[in-house]
């Protein structure tokens, strides 16, 4: 496995090192579906594309491997600033967050564990993959369920998993590893990804 850009303390862990393993999978210059829809075609995200909102971050939780991205919803609407309230009330962080926009914001610092799967809620699956809080990190997505993900968001998602260097089989929904959580959350993206 390809070394994470996310671990700040590991000076392996360069973006272009795991993206040059892992970019040849992303169709992100013969997607015609998105053409279709009127979407902007999708490209590679950019770090100065994510707004960065580390400073409204509270939490000390420690440190991932970043072995594995999940996707989220919030399961309710409003902006990124809600949504940061609500992590910071009641303490389950994600590392990222998307608007209703596309817009990508990160929440906690490159490296920083959040909170993606409790122990007492963690599928076969995850158990089977060692997925645990400290090998993945998370977007939220803000949306009240999966059917009311905007395509917008779902290209974000796609792109922001790209960027940080993710395989497609790196991708999971957050209904697939917790079972706490509708089956479905995360699908929308998720489906989008895998047919890139």
């Amino acid at each position: 496995r390809a070394p994470s850009r996310l671990g700040q303390n590991n000076s392996a862990s360069k973006p272009e090192e795991r993206k040059t393993t892992r970019q040849s999978e992303w169709a992100f210059y013969r997607n015609d579906r998105d053409q279709c829809r009127a979407l902007p075609p999708l490209s590679p995200l950019t770090g100065t594309e994510i707004v960065d909102k580390t400073n409204q971050n509270l939490f000390v939780l420690g440190t991932t491997t970043a072995m594995s991205f999940v996707l989220h919803h919030t399961a309710g609407g409003g902006s990124a600033d809600d949504v940061i309230t609500t992590f910071n009330t009641r303490g389950f962080p994600a590392q990222y967050i998307i608007d209703r926009g596309g817009k990508i914001y990160r929440f906690m610092p490159d490296g920083a564990k959040g909170w993606q799967i409790g122990a007492k809620d963690q599928t076969s699956l995850a158990a089977s993959k060692g997925l645990t809080n400290s090998t993945t990190i998370g977007v939220e997505i803000i949306a009240v369920n999966d059917k009311d993900v905007l395509d917008i968001q779902v290209q974000a998602a796609a792109r922001l998993a790209h960027y940080l260097g993710f395989s497609k089989a790196d991708v999971y929904t957050h209904g697939q590893l917790n079972t706490g959580k509708q089956p479905t959350e995360g699908k929308k993206a998720f489906d989008y990804i895998n047919n890139l």
